[in-house]
């Protein structure tokens, strides 16, 4: 197996920076808007402070050993019995997860670009390129991440920068017409769509990490950067759209519209857009790999032929449940505010906790 090679603290920020705001667009951020409206400024904010608490828990569960993936961790702390207990739901949360975004990135491809085609196929094509980053193994996945942060961060620039001179201030006030309990459900949804997909980086063993006393401070960064950029993405679409935004599937592409200069730069829209399909890509592609390291740990798979066919299992696996389970938008979109935030609450906020709270005990014991 190619987890041998190493990679870098720098691109362990990408990944976090990748997987904290792969889940805003196009899946929470209108649930966001929807309970905070033009206030959405003051949930961001309480939610990278607030955030940062479950964000240590994380940290301080990956770097307890540095020799052991979150799955070996499990079992060595709670047993055999409870340990994959514990690794199966995880694994069975991941896959739930997966499923939602990969046809909510699909939704929004068929939607936005490719109407004619079928998403069956779209997401086929996807997951075909999604497969082979994640059997090249987390080396490959993190220098691919690392050229996408490149054309996303330029594009993202670009974007925000066009859309300065369609913002109109007005639309944000007046400034605290927010109810609390709004406030909360915001805030509330910020925290569990940017952190929880972080617990990823656990199946990564500290012991690859080049520099990895730079680790605490990368994932840090990352998280920081991708809630500016959720908080930039948030302002100018408000700014642009104010009262009508909620009436948009996806009000930040519907933003982007407004683009358009000596009618030469028009349909920009549809470029700036790739980011978020870069954000899913590397989202998705960590998910494979996840899947992935959890059959090879949990089954003493070293089999290189073998690990390759989990990875395409496992994506035949969500290709099925994105096309059976779910099969129109709408049914996507109650599902996701329905059971996506408590799955999420339970399999990677409580289940993290009670792993802390049990390395945090042998820890004092010892």
């Amino acid at each position: 197996m190619d987890d041998t090679k190493k990679i870098s603290s720098f691109q362990l920020g990408i990944l976090t920076f990748f997987l904290a705001k792969a889940s805003f667009f196009p899946i929470a951020s209108s649930m966001i808007l929807k309970s905070s409206g033009h206030n959405f400024w003051i949930s961001i904010i309480l939610g990278v402070i607030v955030g940062f608490i479950p964000l240590m828990v994380f940290i301080f569960i990956n770097k307890h050993d540095e020799n052991k993936n979150i799955f070996e961790l499990n079992i060595s702390n709670f047993g055999k019995v409870i340990g994959n207990i514990l690794n199966f739901l995880i694994v069975i949360a991941v896959i739930i997860v997966g499923t939602i975004m990969l046809l909510s990135i699909c939704n929004f491809i068929f939607f936005n670009y490719l109407d004619a085609i079928p998403q069956l196929f779209i997401a086929a094509l996807l997951l075909l390129v999604i497969s082979y980053a994640a059997i090249k193994g987390i080396e490959t996945i993190c220098r691919t991440s690392q050229i996408l942060w490149i054309f996303s961060t330029v594009i993202f620039i670009i974007g925000f920068v066009c859309l300065l001179n369609y913002i109109d201030l007005s639309n944000f006030k007046p400034i605290f017409e927010i109810s609390f309990n709004d406030i909360l459900l915001s805030t509330y949804n910020v925290i569990l769509f940017s952190i929880t997909p972080i617990f990823l980086l656990s199946v990564i063993p500290q012991n690859i990490i080049v520099k990895k006393e730079r680790y605490k401070k990368s994932i840090i960064i990352g998280y920081i950067g991708a809630l500016l950029v959720v908080f930039l993405t948030l302002f100018s679409t408000v700014g642009v759209l104010g009262n009508i935004t909620n009436l948009f599937l996806f009000p930040e592409y519907i933003a982007l519209k407004n683009i358009q200069y000596f009618h030469f730069f028009e349909r920009i829209e549809n470029v700036i857009a790739i980011q978020w399909i870069f954000d899913s890509f590397v989202f998705l592609t960590l998910i494979l790999y996840f899947l992935k390291i959890y059959m090879s740990t949990s089954f003493k798979v070293k089999n290189e032929k073998t690990n390759n066919a989990i990875a395409i299992l496992f994506s035949i696996i969500l290709l099925i449940l994105s096309n059976v389970l779910f099969t129109n938008s709408l049914n996507v979109r109650n599902i996701i505010i329905n059971n996506y935030s408590i799955i999420m609450l339970i399999c990677f906020i409580i289940v993290p906790l009670i792993i802390y709270l049990k390395l945090k005990l042998r820890k004092t014991n010892s």
